[in-house]
């Protein structure tokens, strides 16, 4: 009879009792290598006569399932986005990369600092793309559809071939999916183009670049849409009285404490700023 009890209690207990929580949530992602093929002009290898082309390979054709079912079936409501700060940490990162005039077709200083400008002063929607899928017999792109009005063109005016690394992480919202592009500087240069397959990457559910549209709601709640810059960030601003920026003009989401330092992306660790003084901040970081 006891132990009818405890079969009984056990049932229960998992019907009605919440279930624990896990402490690591679990990301998909792809890695592809950029070749000199993929970008444009300035950032070409030095011997490199093509053009470029405006598509990347990320697999064989033979890995068509896996890759059609990473990108949801291409749905409609798909959204894919370049993440700001992380190619503000690539540029950094890649500077003494930019400097090599023996190497590349068109880099040098002022390049590079053109480039880390016009990040710095991109806004959200500026880092968009619009995703289409190409294949031929054997190889499996993806594509901007319109590069000229995207981030796409941008995109291969920054990756510095061979060296380079494109990550495309993706998180699963109720009703699509969002796919957030990573630009790394690999640890070790390679000869030519290659995909590495898709894996599960175990992550601190805090430890990602990606922002949740709840999270940005509090964000936007908490800080009065408005920007939070004080005497810290800018000494314009009167300490004592506390003064903040509070424009509510080109507002970006910023990590308090960088994330390429450790900082998460928690309410606490995120605030409002505008582009102005995103500018300011990025420039100390740099």
């Amino acid at each position: 009879m006891n132990e009818l009890l405890k079969w009984i209690k056990s049932i229960f207990s998992k019907i009605f009792m919440p279930s624990s929580v896990e402490v690591e949530e679990r990301i998909d992602s792809i890695s592809t290598n950029i070749p000199t093929s993929f970008v444009k002009r300035p950032v070409k290898l030095i011997d490199d006569k093509g053009n470029g082309e405006a598509k990347l390979y990320i697999g064989s054709t033979d890995e068509v399932a896996e890759l059609e079912k990473f990108f949801s079936y291409w749905k409609e409501s798909n959204a894919y986005t370049f993440e700001r700060e992380n190619l503000i940490t690539y540029l950094n990162d890649s500077a003494d990369e930019y400097l090599k005039i023996d190497k590349y077709q068109g880099v040098n200083k002022s390049y590079h600092r053109g480039l880390v400008a016009n990040i710095i002063n991109s806004g959200l929607d500026d880092l968009t793309i619009h995703l289409e899928v190409y294949s031929d017999r054997l190889r499996y792109y993806i594509r901007s559809i319109d590069q000229k009005k995207d981030f796409w063109g941008v995109f291969r005016m920054i990756a510095l071939p061979l060296i380079s690394e494109l990550e495309i992480v993706k998180i699963d919202e109720d009703d699509h999916s969002e796919y957030i592009f990573y630009l790394w500087r690999s640890d070790t240069p390679r000869i030519r183009a290659h995909t590495r397959k898709g894996s599960k990457v175990t992550l601190h559910p805090d430890h990602t670049r990606y922002i949740p549209k709840s999270l940005k709601r509090e964000v936007d709640k908490r800080d009065r849409r408005m920007c939070q810059a004080n005497w810290r960030l800018d000494p314009t601003l009167d300490k004592i009285s506390g003064q903040t920026c509070d424009s509510n003009e080109h507002l970006q989401y910023d990590h308090i404490i960088p994330y390429s330092r450790g900082g998460l992306t928690t309410l606490n660790n995120l605030q409002l700023l505008c582009r102005k003084h995103n500018l300011k901040k990025s420039d100390k970081m740099l």
